[in-house]
């Protein structure tokens, strides 16, 4: 079939005019585009680098030095233009150069911060006090919360965990303030109070909660800002805000970090061939060199082993979290689960963590009454090694085998007694044990399961909404078990002295049970006829911690080896098995009362004046030193808000602190009735009198006190580029006095020869700078 000039006729117009179709369609396209010009200024001048940007896309770009911008984008479209420091503004689109001049965004002042017992704003804080938001804490495979502020906030030092999987990070807030008390510092989840020793087989106080759920950090350093917290605020007090429903739709969000860990750096040792020259070269002189060189250096001539190699291995961690949040019949909620696991670099540790964290912030009576429900929900699973197999490993003979042949000690070389090539003789109980069976032949495991909850009702008062009642109800409760001892047969079980090729074995089940009632009233005023605004607390605190640590010991019962039965040691003639050699439970408890105030008085916006309260009471201590009354004051001046300068066009935000306050410690740790005298009863068999334990009288000093310190603190915060830049110089002393000592005794003084006393001072002192700048912010990019 051919063309006929008709259809080509027909064929050729149809092209030409899908052509013209297609470019008038691409002019139409052009013509809906505009190009936008202008420039951003502020009060003072030109603003660079700020952001315009096509609302509702990504295309967009940033003014240059002199604040000028040029943007092409549809016509009749709305551009978004954005600053730090300064409120959002928006514009329409047009062919008109534009001129948009930001205002100052005073919410960066105006941002309300958590404190003890409510929140205020950061404008009218008198102490030293940090917040560091989700946004900028610290990013990547953290396992320990701790790790999030690393290097945050001026102030804080974090120690790195050992190397367990799971190890606690240790948490100084400007140092320690005592000898033998506590010099953590009190952490405070939701409201809830943690006790400093967190719960039985978990690393620190803060082991229990998932990094991916905390929304805010904040530091309480000085003790105008941590008084109200009187006998546990020493050390500093790290409050953790974690997040909440929103009033959006449903929203679904994962998270998951993926890490390799590799110990890429071991300590230095020779290789078996330099340790057989330096020791050939050691033994050269000896009379029975010879003797030593074959009996010792050359049993395995052609052996040469790593031990370093043999116990690290490069490990793998994951970390995933899932989270479902939103507001349902006007109520927002959050439920967030959790999955850590984390391999150790040394063989056969391991940590996994399952988490669960619900949150419930129902608002009734118009908004009058806000209730906050917190749950959260941890199971921790451990297991241990011995962390003595890392110097084991550096200083074993390099010269000798990971394993034997003739399968003794469950098939791990090991010095014998006498010497034995294939390692299978007497156990040498005075050289080391072969690093791998150190990791392979003993089990060390834990499980701890924990809850932290509590209930908070808030309710502003309807005839007067500037006063507000709080009550907090909460809890938090542990119980972790673990087993550990060696395997039957091993090396380790050959060298107990008692029970030869056994070994004893242990079982601990722990628990802890930490419960709080706090009730606090406050008021807030704006009093416009005299310029001021005040906000005043008082409040009652009441918080019971219980303890119980139960352990039995298990010894083994061996063919032939001698037990008691009915009060007489007779032969054992079955097989090898455990028996239960002893039992301890002890319980224990302590009590902490507390009654608080405190006054926040600010005048004309630039005078300020906090002064708290607290008294507290201790079961630690006798009654005539039970309570202890701790206070601070400080003044501030917002130096920015006087009239001589309002003109100025360098300084965004000066601010003078100057504060003294008082707090207390008697955090012992299980030394709970230090002043009480108490008989304990005796746990070891050999000591039984008529088949009874004995009893003994135990240490006591009843004129135990309160340690006290006196902080003083200097600071003198500033911003400058409406506060892109910002920081705080701070200079800070702490005295402490009665330190809660242990000092010798003279013998027939009391019964023991050292003792828990009041003696001594300390002092430390020290300068904080802090400095943050926000040096490149774009609509991609910001540092």
């Amino acid at each position: 079939m051919g063309y006929t000039r008709k259809t080509c006729w027909l064929k050729t117009s149809l092209i030409l005019l899908i052509s013209f179709i297609a470019c008038v369609n691409v002019k139409a396209q052009q013509g809906d585009k505009i190009t936008v010009t202008g420039s951003v200024i502020d009060q003072i001048g030109p603003i660079a680098g700020a952001n315009i940007i096509v609302k509702g896309t990504a295309d967009g770009t940033i003014t240059d030095y002199n604040g000028n911008f040029r943007l092409v984008a549809p016509k009749n479209s709305t551009l978004v233009i954005s600053f730090i420091g300064y409120k959002a503004q928006e514009v329409m689109a047009t062919t008109k150069p534009l001129t948009i001049k930001l205002q100052d965004d005073t919410e960066l002042l105006d941002e309300v911060v958590v404190i003890g017992y409510g929140s205020m704003k950061k404008e009218d804080l008198t102490g030293s006090v940090t917040s560091v938001k989700a946004d900028e804490i610290n990013r990547g495979a953290v396992t320990n919360p701790q790790e999030l502020i690393q290097g945050k906030v001026s102030g804080v030092f974090v120690q790195p965990p050992s190397g367990q999987p799971g190890g606690a990070s240790k948490l100084r807030i400007r140092s320690g303030a005592s000898l033998n008390a506590s010099n953590d510092p009190l952490i405070v989840v939701d409201g809830v109070p943690l006790a400093n020793d967190g719960a039985p087989g978990m690393a620190d106080a803060l082991g229990s909660i998932n990094p991916n759920d905390i929304e805010t950090f904040t530091v309480l350093k000085d003790a105008s800002a941590t008084a109200i917290y009187g006998s546990r605020a020493s050390n500093g007090v790290i409050m953790i805000t974690t997040k909440k429903g929103g009033k959006d739709k449903i929203k679904v969000a994962y998270n998951g970090t993926f890490s390799i860990n590799d110990p890429y750096k071991k300590v230095k040792t020779l290789s078996a061939n330099q340790f057989r020259e330096v020791a050939t070269t050691a033994f050269k002189n000896t009379p029975a060199n010879e003797e030593i060189i074959n009996d010792y250096l050359n049993i395995f001539p052609d052996q040469s082993t790593n031990w370093q190699d043999k116990i690290f291995r490069t490990a793998f961690g994951t970390d995933n979290n899932l989270s479902l949040s939103g507001t349902t019949f006007n109520t927002p909620y959050r439920v967030s689960l959790g999955y850590n696991n984390e391999a150790g670099t040394l063989k056969r540790s391991k940590y996994e963590r399952y988490t669960l964290d619900m949150s419930v912030n129902p608002k009734f009576f118009d908004d009058h009454l806000s209730v906050n429900i917190n749950l959260k929900g941890v199971i921790n699973d451990n297991d241990f090694v011995d962390a003595g197999v890392v110097g084991g490993a550096a200083f074993f003979d390099p010269t000798k085998p990971v394993y034997n042949e003739s399968g003794a000690y469950n098939g791990y070389w090991n010095w014998t007694k006498p010497s034995s090539p294939n390692g299978d003789g007497d156990v040498n109980g005075e050289v080391g044990v072969n690093p791998v069976q150190l990791l392979y032949d003993q089990f060390d495991n834990g499980k701890t399961k924990r809850s932290i909850g509590n209930i908070q009702f808030d309710y502003k008062l309807h005839p007067l909404p500037e006063l507000r009642f709080n009550l907090n109800l909460g809890y938090d409760v542990a119980r972790g078990k673990g087993d550990k001892g060696p395997q039957v047969g091993s090396y380790m079980a050959e060298k107990d002295d008692l029970f030869k090729g056994v070994g004893r074995r242990s079982h601990w089940n722990n628990f802890r049970r930490n419960q709080l009632l706090e009730f606090y009233t406050s008021f807030e005023k704006d009093l416009d006829a005299i310029q001021s605004r005040i906000n005043a607390m008082m409040g009652y605190s009441y918080q019971h911690f219980y303890y119980e640590d139960y352990t039995k010991n298990y010894s083994p019962v061996v063919a032939g080896y001698p037990v008691k039965q009915d009060d007489a040691w007779v032969l054992n003639d079955a097989e090898t098995e455990y028996i239960q050699e002893g039992s301890y439970a002890h319980p224990s408890e302590n009590y902490l009362v507390s009654f608080y105030g405190r006054l926040n008085y600010v005048f004309k916006n630039r005078y300020l004046l906090t002064g708290t309260v607290r008294r507290d009471g201790s079961s630690r201590f006798h009654k005539d030193n039970r309570w202890g009354t701790f206070s601070s004051v400080a003044a501030a001046w917002t130096i920015t808000e006087e009239a001589f300068m309002k003109n100025q066009d360098i300084l965004s935000n000066l601010k003078l602190r100057i504060g003294y306050g008082a707090t207390g410690q008697q955090d012992l740790g299980s030394d709970f009735y230090p002043y009480y005298a108490a008989y304990q009863e005796s746990t070891n068999q050999e000591s039984m009198y008529l088949g009874e334990y004995l009893l003994k009288p135990g240490k006591y000093n009843k004129d135990l006190k309160w340690e006290t310190t006196d902080t003083y603190n200097l600071g003198l915060d500033f911003g400058f580029l409406n506060n892109r830049i910002n920081g705080s110089l701070e200079y800070y002393k702490k005295k402490t006095k009665d330190l809660l000592g242990v000092v010798n005794v003279p013998a027939g003084t009391n019964f023991t020869n050292r003792l828990i006393t009041n003696i001594g001072k300390m002092e430390n002192k020290g300068v904080e700078f802090n400095l943050n700048a926000v040096a490149i912010q774009t609509k991609d990019f910001n540092w």
